[in-house]
C-alpha cells in the first residue's frame, strides 16, 4: 500500500480495500499507514464478519463485481483469512490450481497463517499406554491441493518470519507449537531467549486465583519494566481456557484481579517512574494501540491476534490430574508470536488439592498412563528435553 501510494496508483477511481476479521487490526493498519504518510482517503477498511456487502466475494463473481470492482477497488488485501477455516482455504487453493488469466489488472491478495486460526484449534496430547508418545493434533490444509496451487504460481508460501525475533522463532520450533518449520527462516533480529518457567505453588487453600497469578507474574513484570519497556508495550496473555476457568466463575473476578495487580504494580513504579501509575485493561485502544499509554493489556491470547507488542507474559495452567491435552499450542503460539522483543512463558502447575480449592473443573479426558510415566514425559516436553518431535495428526 505504501508503494502503491508512492507511485501515485491510489486515486478516487483506483482505491484499495483492506479486509480482515478484527476491528483492532483495522485500527493498527490504519495507524501504520498514517505513520508512513499513506493517503488513507483512498483506502477503505472493512471487518469481513460485519460487512454484509462483501460476504463470499472471493468466490462469487457477482458480489466481486458489484461490491468490489464497480466500487472502484483495484487493490484488494484480505488479511487474517485463516479465520475462514481450513476447509475454505483448501477450496480456495483448489480453485487456483488451473487459474491463469483473471481479466482485471490490479492486486488481490488473500493472506493467512493457518496456525493462527480462531476456528481451528491445535494442541499437543499424550497418546499410547504401552509406548507413550506426544501428538500434535490439529487441522492442516490438504498438502496435495496446496502444492498444486503453489506450482500454479498463485500461492506463495512465506519463507521468512518477520515482526518477531530469532529467539522466539527458535522457541516455537523447539516446543513444536506448529509443524513443518524446517524450510522457514527468521530475520537477523536475534532478541533475548524466551524465558520458560514451570511454577508449582504451595497447597494454600486460602489463596485466590487473582493472588496466585499476581504472585507468579509480578517478578517478571518488574524485570520488563526495569528495562524501560513501558506498560503500554506489555501484555499479560492467558490461554483462552484459563481465562474461562480463572475469571468466569464470578462476575467481578477479572475486575478484582486487575485491581489487585494494579496495587501490586505501584511500588515498582514508585521507585523508578514516580509519574507513572500503570493500570491493567482489556481495552486494546487504551494500551497496545496507544504508544504513549501507561496501561498494560490483560486478556486472552486470541484477542491480540495480528497485533505486535514489545513484551509478552504468557500464562497457562497445567494439571496434576493428568489430562490428555497437555498444551494448547494455539494460544501458546498466538501469544509469543505477538512479541517483537521478549517473551516469558509461565506454566502454573497446580496440585489436585489446589485445583479443588480454586474450583477448577476436572479435565474432560484423562490420560490412562502411569502417573510417573505421564509426569516424566510431560515435564520433559515442557522443559525442552524431549528429543522426539510429536506425531502430527493431519
Amino acid at each position: 500500500l505504501k508503494q502503491l501510494d508512492r507511485n501515485g496508483m491510489l486515486t478516487d477511481k483506483t482505491k484499495a480495500l483492506y479486509i480482515c476479521f478484527s476491528d483492532h487490526m483495522l485500527d493498527q493498519v490504519r495507524m501504520w499507514l498514517l505513520q508512513h504518510e499513506v493517503s488513507v482517503s483512498c483506502v477503505e477498511f472493512k471487518n469481513y464478519e460485519a460487512a454484509a456487502d462483501i460476504q463470499e466475494f472471493y468466490k462469487n463473481q457477482e458480489i466481486m463485481k458489484n461490491g468490489v470492482i464497480e466500487q472502484g477497488f483495484k487493490f484488494v488485501f484480505f488479511d487474517q483469512a485463516e479465520d475462514l477455516g481450513i476447509e475454505e482455504l483448501t477450496v480456495i487453493c483448489q480453485k487456483l490450481e488451473n487459474s491463469s488469466e483473471f481479466g482485471i489488472m490490479g492486486h488481490f491478495w488473500i493472506l493467512f497463517d493457518v496456525f493462527q486460526s480462531k476456528t481451528n484449534i491445535h494442541k499437543i496430547e499424550m497418546i499410547g499406554e504401552k509406548r507413550p508418545r506426544l501428538l500434535w493434533s490439529g487441522k492442516l490444509i490438504n498438502e496435495e491441493r496446496f502444492e498444486a496451487a503453489k506450482n500454479s504460481g498463485h500461492v506463495w508460501p512465506l519463507k521468512t518470519v518477520f515482526g518477531s525475533t530469532e529467539s522466539i522463532f527458535t522457541h516455537i520450533k523447539e516446543k513444536h507449537l506448529i509443524p513443518n518449520l524446517e524450510n522457514v527462516k527468521c530475520t537477523d533480529n536475534k532478541g533475548t531467549a524466551v524465558k520458560f518457567e514451570m511454577v508449582t505453588p504451595a497447597d494454600d487453600t486460602q489463596i485466590s486465583i487473582s493472588q496466585l497469578i499476581c504472585q507468579t507474574v509480578l517478578p517478571i513484570a518488574k524485570s520488563i519494566f526495569d528495562k524501560q519497556i513501558l506498560p503500554g508495550h506489555t501484555a499479560l496473555l492467558f490461554d483462552d481456557d484459563v481465562m474461562d476457568i480463572a475469571f468466569s466463575m464470578e462476575k467481578e473476578n477479572l475486575e478484582n484481579f486487575k485491581s489487585h495487580l494494579d496495587a501490586q504494580m505501584e511500588p515498582i513504579f514508585d521507585n523508578n517512574h514516580k509519574t507513572i501509575r500503570p493500570k491493567a485493561t482489556q481495552d486494546i485502544k487504551e494500551s497496545i494501540l496507544n504508544e504513549s499509554s501507561t496501561n498494560y493489556f490483560v486478556g486472552a491470547a486470541s484477542s491480540l491476534k495480528g497485533l505486535t507488542v514489545k513484551a509478552v507474559i504468557y500464562l497457562s495452567f497445567s494439571s496434576n490430574r493428568r489430562p490428555k491435552e497437555i498444551t494448547r499450542t494455539s494460544s501458546y503460539y498466538q501469544a509469543i508470536s505477538r512479541a517483537s522483543c521478549e517473551a516469558h512463558v509461565l506454566d502454573l502447575h497446580l496440585t489436585e488439592k489446589m485445583e479443588s480449592s480454586l474450583n477448577i473443573p476436572e479435565p474432560a479426558i484423562v490420560s490412562g498412563l502411569d502417573p510417573e510415566v505421564y509426569d516424566a514425559l510431560a515435564r520433559s516436553y515442557k522443559l525442552g528435553q524431549e528429543t522426539r518431535g510429536p506425531v502430527v495428526r493431519r
